[in-house]
């Protein structure tokens, strides 16, 4: 198998990388699963990470806020002899409405 580097931008895993070929077993699966996980690091698959702090939550619903999980989206790859390096970077959850504007004017019933 082909060596997989993958590089984190942002949030809790930023200036990390999983690679294959570690020591750290677990650490190579995971290189492995989320690499399969984005279609071999197609571009704009996404993955969810724990944070560090994910033990200290419990959560039921994959959605949940503050569970210790964020979501990076592949935005590059690269290939180059018997390596593959994708990029991962972390996916801000969309801002919430504001009620400026006509929005304002709404009228509750």
């Amino acid at each position: 198998m082909r060596k997989i580097i993958l590089e984190f931008v942002g949030g809790s895993w930023d200036g990390k990388n999983l690679s294959n070929d570690r020591a750290d077993p677990f650490e190579a699966r995971l290189a492995v699963r989320k690499y399969l996980a984005t279609e071999n690091g197609e571009i704009g698959r996404t993955v969810v990470m724990l944070t560090e702090r994910a033990g200290e939550y419990f959560c039921l619903a994959d959605d949940c806020v503050g569970c210790g999980r964020q979501t990076y989206r592949v935005t590059n790859r690269l290939e180059v002899g018997d390596e593959v390096l994708v990029r991962f970077e972390l996916q801000m959850l969309p801002a919430a409405p504001t009620l400026d504007g006509p929005a304002a004017d709404v009228r509750w019933q």
